[in-house]
């Protein structure tokens, strides 16, 4: 859930509480909140439509953000005889890292997975910057085939798709370039 969501979600339960608790004293008798509001002129009457305006506009939007949310996104989900089994996405993306540190020539991996929409194969995507003599294309391929093989032997999720991006090396600036 992210910082705004939980910003509106913290407000609204914050006028709630507040609302709530006049609604139950003025119901019990105990002390008549709102008629104590009403009574002080229109001005406080506006102030608390405008309350109850807020609290229905936050109502409306936690409402669509709860329809709208997915739920456990970044879940692989197996279903087997004795319940579920959900992997996550930081899982994958692990076991994808360790099994790319078996190949020489890899230098900066990112890697980043994401469920297909059908829900029973994961798409990879993966980012480097290749490095000594080992032919580009070839390591690309042997990146493709390990990634896809520890997957699928490993936690035994389907690979749908391997994709993989070779990026320039970058020199940094501070590091002299050594001619031999």
């Amino acid at each position: 859930m992210n910082g705004l969501l939980r910003f509106f979600m913290g407000v609204f339960a914050f006028v709630t509480l507040l609302v709530s608790t006049g609604a139950i004293l003025t119901i019990t008798n105990t002390y008549p909140v709102f008629e104590e509001i009403i009574a002080q002129g229109q001005d406080f009457f506006w102030v608390l439509i405008g309350v109850f305006s807020f609290l229905i506009l936050l109502s409306f939007i936690l409402f669509v953000a709860s329809v709208i949310s997915r739920g456990h996104v970044g879940l692989f989900r197996s279903a087997t005889e004795l319940g579920e089994i959900a992997i996550s996405q930081e899982t994958i993306e692990a076991t994808i890292l360790k099994s790319a540190r078996k190949l020489d020539g890899i230098r900066s991996l990112e890697v980043h997975s994401r469920m297909k929409n059908d829900g029973k194969s994961v798409l990879v995507d993966l980012t480097y910057s290749p490095f000594g003599t080992k032919p580009v294309q070839k390591n690309a391929t042997a990146l493709q085939d390990v990634v896809k093989h520890d997957l699928e032997s490993w936690l035994e999720v389907h690979v749908a798709e391997v994709r993989v991006f070779v990026r320039p090396q970058t020199t940094s600036a501070s590091k002299k370039q050594r001619v031999v």
